[in-house]
């Protein structure tokens, strides 16, 4: 029986080579087998002998046999890792490199009383104390986020930014919506966050209020149904015409998109130019 560990070869055992020409052509080296003996005999000793005596009785490297000990499920005995731990211990008592590099008794580290590293020339770009940022807002600022939503700083520090028409609706009611309803806007302007402009409704009730049923004609929907299912036919097709780049489809829509935009344009710069 033979198992393959998908090992290197080895100088010493050039005569179980197999597959002398690889898939890469030569250059990667030919995969080794283990034989049915090596494994016994690796099963034997690996838990109680150190990895680099086993690699050299069996005449490889210590990687292949992590390796394949690894795939076999061997470890090493309670036995040989309490006297490998003696064994450390005794070497750091004796070893002059470890003793001469290790921390001793009452040793003052070289950084003792080091606040950071500063050089000559470092103090005009460091902050001082009491310094702010280029992009500091007081508190009551309010800006605009990256969702379109006003947001408004309520206290110094970090995360003290939040959605302004959460913050106007609380300060009306005690407390946010409950979980389970959406704070929703009248005229849909996000940016408009008068108390009067707010309205509670449930998840059903946002659903149906932003259903494409409930805010377009019937004529417009179905061009809308029909360019959705258009595009899942083309979609199907570019995926079975590409199965080795499983991204084709996000990266010929990108492309396709900059093309509209490109065509969209161009023709208006061409009808500017005409009138």
């Amino acid at each position: 029986m033979l198992l393959d560990f998908g090992v290197p070869h080895e100088p010493d055992r050039a005569l179980q080579w197999v597959h002398p020409v690889t898939k890469s052509r030569g250059l990667r080296a030919p995969r080794v087998l283990w034989t049915e003996p090596e494994l016994e005999l690796l099963s034997e000793i690996f838990p109680h002998m150190h990895s680099q005596d086993v690699a050299a009785l069996l005449g490889c490297t210590v990687w292949r046999i992590n390796n394949a000990s690894h795939r076999l499920g061997l470890r090493k005995t309670n036995e040989y890792m309490a006297a490998d731990i003696e064994k450390r211990r005794a070497l750091a008592k004796t070893n002059p490199n470890m003793i001469a590099n290790r921390f001793h008794k009452g040793q003052v580290p070289p950084n003792k009383g080091v606040r950071g590293i500063s050089y000559p020339g470092m103090e005009k770009t460091q902050f001082r104390k009491g310094d702010k940022p280029k992009n500091w807002k007081p508190v009551g600022s309010v800006r605009v986020n990256s969702d379109g939503y006003a947001d408004i700083k309520l206290a110094e520090g970090m995360f003290q930014w939040k959605q302004l028409h959460r913050e106007v609706w609380k300060e009306a009611h005690g407390s946010y919506p409950p979980k389970g309803w959406v704070l929703a806007f009248k005229d849909r302007q996000p940016l408009n966050c008068r108390l009067d402009n707010l309205v509670l409704l449930t998840l059903k009730e946002n659903m149906l209020r932003n259903s494409l049923h409930n805010n377009y004609p019937p004529e417009l929907i179905e061009v809308v149904q029909l360019q959705a299912a258009l595009n899942h036919r083309i979609n199907n097709r570019l995926k079975k015409a590409h199965p080795e780049d499983p991204n084709y489809v996000k990266k010929h829509r990108r492309s396709t998109k900059y093309l509209v935009r490109d065509a969209k344009r161009a023709e208006r710069q061409n009808q500017s130019h005409g009138s």
